[in-house]
């Protein structure tokens, strides 16, 4: 999800074809966490985000599902392939 360099973090949501939809930059010192918190989620319904690594809380999890029927899946080397 973030791309870090020096003090900088680069956070950034992509569409199904590598668009960017949404990106945020922050201090590296930010958790990525946190930030991902925070970011416009702008996905069409019934969709799945997937993370690079599982960042978000399960309260964020089930309210994205709940109201945005977004799923959130964990992009591991088994996922991506």
């Amino acid at each position: 999800m973030g791309l870090k360099r020096s003090n900088v973090s680069v956070h950034v949501i992509t569409a199904g074809e590598s668009i960017p939809v949404e990106f945020l930059v922050t201090a590296s010192s930010i958790p990525d966490k946190t930030t991902f918190q925070v970011m416009d989620i702008n996905l069409p319904k019934n969709g799945d985000l997937y993370d690079d690594v599982a960042y978000i809380n399960q309260q964020h999890k089930d309210l994205l599902l709940h109201f945005n029927q977004i799923r959130i899946k964990a992009a591991t080397k088994k996922t991506q392939s």
